[in-house]
This record gives structure tokens, sequence and C-alpha cells, in this order.
């Protein structure tokens, strides 16, 4: 699915090319076609010779076989002539997947992304304070899970001919002034390798940079860990679960939860009385039944902390939990609750959702049964989920939370409904975004419009049953 691509720079001033592919293509220039298609133009090359050099030579494939989407996604990105600028040319330096800040890819504690950062344009997107970080850049993106956590970040852990430089920056662009740590060469090691470690603060995302000393660029592996500490002091027993800075025992009753005792409460534990609040109310009929057995079907809802008696750690745990109920992102009694149960086998079926950025769009679907409405798709059959983007950017389809995994993913977006087969195309996927191993397809740089999204039935890849399929902007 993934195209190698040759390691070019692109001369702003001059528009030359330097690096390891031709420059000349016989299918760039006028009477070829559009450089700036959505979706692409299906034939090889486009009509802006200085546009359609640089993409081809970053990717051979546009011009020796077919200008597809991606090519036609590079060139909105990168050439004056798609920006509405008056002159021919190239304006953008970076159109790799990750070469710029604002396109990062999310890293997660516990993996090991592998890159190459040679690839694309081998362009530098920011700066650090430490060694000589003017090679080839790019970045990683990272959200804290807890408080006063220790997080590390290292490319020590294979033996590369790739000397890095690695930084941790607040925000985009990714420069000196908002750096939090900075590293050059601090691995066991004679490859010049590198480790960042810095305290982090639960929801706040870094954005890390993986960079060349001296102008280079080549192949890393880059490892995240994140050693939280213990929400509970003293720290739980084995098997307890701390909540809310309380422990939470084994439930000895049959049932699991009060969602299972108040239908109507959800997974709202401490909104016994299920008014849609966590409040003294809550916690007065919790006082009022100390001592009953929990147990009893009638009862087990007051064992809020599931440890096996109706006592005052209950009522302690409902007073920590006042009003969580009513905040707008806990999605109990509201009838827009984000994750909605939909089975489309047709585009026509699918509700477009409006999408804008920072929001994500989750879904509920089966491919039971789904049947193969879109010939441009092929013949296995697919479901389909639309949305409105309301500006430019960078949109993630993801099937994060699908059990099983599903081994599958279509790559397009189609901007028509019913099925055109002028595909958008994604310009990265992986199975490293999921923490589950799922497939997270990502479009960089989409504007705005409406979208369709299918969903691929591949009994092969177990692509045949329940599926998660979550939508973000970014």
């Amino acid at each position: 699915m993934n195209r190698t691509r040759c390691h070019i720079g692109l001369a702003l001033a001059g528009l030359a090319l330097f690096g390891m592919c031709s420059s000349t293509w016989a299918d760039c220039g006028e009477g070829n076609g559009d450089c700036c298609a959505e979706g692409g133009n299906g034939t090889p090359g486009c009509d802006d010779e200085a546009c359609c050099e640089a993409i081809c030579a970053a990717d051979p494939f546009c011009c020796d076989t077919s200008w597809d989407g991606i090519c036609a996604d590079s060139a909105q990105k990168s050439c004056e002539v798609c920006q509405g600028g008056g002159d021919e040319g190239v304006i953008i330096e970076c159109f790799g997947e990750n070469e710029l800040c604002d396109d990062a890819f999310v890293i997660n504690p516990g993996d090991t992304a592998s890159g190459n950062s040679c690839e694309g344009a081998g362009c530098n997107d920011g700066s650090a304070s430490c060694g000589s970080s003017d090679g080839a850049d790019v970045w990683y993106t990272y959200t804290a899970s807890c408080d006063d956590g220790v997080v590390s970040a290292s490319t020590c852990q294979d033996f590369k001919d790739y000397d890095t430089v690695l930084s941790v920056h607040s925000g985009c662009p990714g420069d000196v002034g908002n750096e939090i740590v900075c590293n050059d060469d601090d691995c066991d090691t004679t490859d010049f390798q590198s480790t960042v470690t810095w305290n982090v603060t639960s929801g706040t995302t870094y954005l890390i940079r993986v960079a060349g000393f001296g102008g280079g660029c080549g192949d890393f592996d880059l490892t995240l860990t994140e050693d939280c500490p213990p929400d509970c002091d003293p720290p739980c027993d084995d098997g307890d679960q701390c909540t809310d800075d309380i422990c939470l025992g084994d439930n000895v009753c049959e049932f699991v939860d009060n969602g299972e005792c108040c239908e109507d409460c959800g997974t709202c534990a401490g909104d016994v009385n299920c008014d849609g609040m966590v409040d003294p109310l809550d916690s007065g009929a919790v006082l009022a039944r100390f001592g009953l057995d929990p147990c009893n079907e009638e009862n087990c809802k007051y064992d809020v902390n599931c440890d096996g008696a109706i006592d005052p750690l209950d009522s302690g745990f409902v007073l920590a939990r006042f009003g969580l109920c009513d905040e707008p992102d806990v999605c109990k009694f509201e009838d827009s609750c984000p994750v909605e149960e939909v089975f489309n086998d047709n585009c026509e079926d699918a509700p477009v959702d409006s999408l804008s950025i920072g929001q994500t769009l989750t879904y509920n679907g089966t491919l039971t049964d789904a049947t193969a409405t879109c010939a441009a798709l092929g013949s296995l059959g697919e479901t389909w989920h639309a949305f409105d983007l309301t500006e430019t950017a960078t949109v993630t389809g993801s099937h994060c939370g699908t059990d099983p995994v599903f081994g599958n993913a279509f790559i397009v977006l189609d901007p028509e409904c019913p099925c055109s087969g002028a595909f958008v195309f994604a310009s990265s996927f992986d199975q490293f975004t999921c923490d589950d191993g799922n497939w997270a397809i990502h479009y960089a740089g989409l504007p705005a419009g409406d979208y369709w999204s299918p969903v691929i039935l591949d009994p092969g890849f177990g692509n045949d049953g329940p599926y998660v399929w979550n939508i973000s902007a970014k």
C-alpha cells in the first residue's frame, strides 16, 4: 500500500531538484491532466511542468503510472498552481507523511515506531537547542494519561547508522522557544543515538521531534515509555482498581455494577437513584441501606465500590463523584450520545454528520449481511459512514476498539454518493495509533466538504462482524 519515495530537496528560489531521482518527465507540461484535480487526473503526469517534475521526483508512480489521489494531495500541499498563486512552481518543501509538526503521527506508551527521515521531501520543520539538528526531521505526538508521570522517548534500542537528535515541544511549530527537553547522543552504544525524559501532566499533548545531526537522515526506531505513579495512597491491593482515588474491590455480587441493577443509569456509578446526577440524594440513599445484603438484586447498586458491603466507603465514593453525570462529556442521559449503532449498506443511507477540528465521530456497526454496492470497491461488500468536514484538517479513520481486530481496511474516501470511484486516497496508515492493533487511516490536509467512508467486508482478514469506526479531525 505504500510507495517508495526518493529523497529529494526542493530549492524554492530556482525550483531546482536534487537527489537520487531524474528531474525530467515526458508527461509533465501542457496538454496533460490537471495537477490539482481532486482524486487525481487518471493519467501519468500533469499540466504544470515544475509542479509535475517535483512531485514525480518524490513519487515516480505519479509519472510512470498514474497521477492518482496521492499525487494530487502532494500537489495541493506543495505546488503554487494549486494554492491559487499566479506563478508556476513549488512553494512548500514538506509533503511527506509526518514531516510537518501539524501532521505528527500518534505514538502511545509501549509503542515502537519505525521510520525513515529520508522519505518524503527530507525537509526540516523545527529546531532544537542541542546538537546540530539541521537534518531531515519527522514528528510524533503523545498525550499523557497521568499527572506527575515520567516519560522517556528513545532511539537507543536498535543499532543504526543514523545519528539522531531528539527534542520534545509543547506545540507547533516545534522550535527552541517551546522546547521542553533535548538530547543528542545518550545511549550505551557507539551509534550516536538519543534519549529524552520529561515529567508530564495528564491530558497534555507533547510533540516529539526526531531529527538528524549535521544534515543526516536515516532509519530509526522510536520507543515511548510512560511511568505513572499510583493514583491511590496507599496503593490498592492486588486485583483492586483505583478509581477516583478510591480502591475498588472485586464485586462479590452476581451483579457486576449498578448499571445492571438500574438499567437507565448506564455505567454512571454513584447515581443510585437514576436522576442523571450524582448528588446528596444518592449519598443519602446509600446511607439508608448501610448493612443490607449487597447481593440482593434490589440492593446491589448501593455497593458502588463493589467490595461486597454497603458501608461508609460507598457513601464516600458517591460524595467524591458529585456532579459527574452532569458533565457534558459523560453521556448517560443525553439523546445525542457520541456512539451510534447504525448499519448502512448503501452510502445513500448514511447520515452525514458534521465533523470539526478536535471532534471525533464514533460509530458501532456490523458487516453481517453487508453487500457490495460500489463496483469500484470490488465484490466483497461494505457499509458506509459519512461526514461533513467544516474546514481543511488532517482526518483519521480507525477501527480502534474493534474486537476481534479487523485485519483490513479501505484507504479511500469518496467525495460523492452514489459511489463515484473518484476516491481520495490516504496519505498514510498504521497499526500503532490504535493500542489494540487495529488499522488507522490518515488523510493529511483534507479539504472541507462531504465525504463517504466505506468499511470493508473481508472475512479472510476477520472483517465480518461488529465493528467500531472512529472518524476524527485535527
